[in-house]
């Protein structure tokens, strides 16, 4: 038998676990190096780190708006900029900060005569291009880390040998979805082996969006002005970012 907990009690116990964890948190830390930390937030910090994540967010709206726009999907550069923000945020909520938002995203910004499939097709792109033009902010990173930490030799050849393998499937990627317009259909194709065995009609269903999501894709990045536009955009992103934590 379920017993229903009312609204006021639910919320008790959620500030309770709150407030337990607070307690956790300032148990752990050093209490002088938190105000310490504190001190370091002045006027000048906050309104730095706004007009820093503003740019970043005009930017990264202009570079999903031109990816739409060549998807012939046109409503407006507010919506865009408040389906952007809202999937960032609850991106940023998830544990890899890099994925969770874009489902959101695509609900806010879907209009009456666009397929689901087609804002996914350019929300894909967008984040390619995010993950793309970070590669290199991340190897300036890890070699200044190297240079600057005096780590040992062996952390250095392990973590330098990992980032290089995901470095060098993400490249691989890359080359697949130009070169190959069936990439994307013959990856899920095999993910699907298992589904298709236990049930063959939901396999073809799927199948039959990702056909379509693969097409989508391919017919937007063909204008390759466009799409190095918003890959400049993406550069743009992430000297800016860099900037920030400088």
């Amino acid at each position: 038998m379920k017993v229903r907990l009312n609204r006021s009690l639910r919320n008790a116990i959620e500030i309770t676990l709150l407030l337990l964890l607070v307690l956790l948190f300032l148990r752990v830390l050093d209490l002088h190096q938190l105000r310490m930390y504190f001190s370091l937030i002045t006027p000048k910090v906050v309104t730095g780190i706004l007009c820093f994540q503003l740019a970043i967010l005009v930017i990264q709206t202009f570079q999903w708006g031109l990816i739409l726009r060549e998807a012939g999907i046109h409503r407006g550069f507010w919506w865009t900029f408040c389906a952007r923000v809202s999937g960032f945020a609850l991106t940023y909520l998830t544990p890899s900060m890099y994925f969770g938002g874009e489902p959101v995203r695509a609900s806010l910004y879907k209009g009456p005569f666009m397929s689901y499939q087609t804002v996914y097709a350019t929300i894909a792109l967008d984040k390619y291009i995010e993950l793309a033009t970070k590669i290199p902010c991340i190897v300036t990173g890890f070699s200044l880390l190297v240079y600057f930490a005096h780590t040992g030799t062996a952390l250095i050849f392990v973590s330098g040998t990992i980032l290089l393998v995901l470095i060098g499937i993400f490249l691989f990627l890359i080359v697949k979805l130009f070169s190959s317009r069936t990439f994307i259909v013959t990856f899920f194709k095999r993910l699907l082996r298992p589904v298709a065995r236990m049930n063959p009609r939901l396999a073809v269903k799927i199948l039959r969006s990702i056909r379509g999501f693969a097409g989508d894709v391919h017919e937007i990045i063909r204008s390759r002005k466009i799409f190095y536009l918003a890959l400049l955009a993406g550069v743009t992103v992430a000297v800016i970012e860099v900037l920030q934590t400088w």
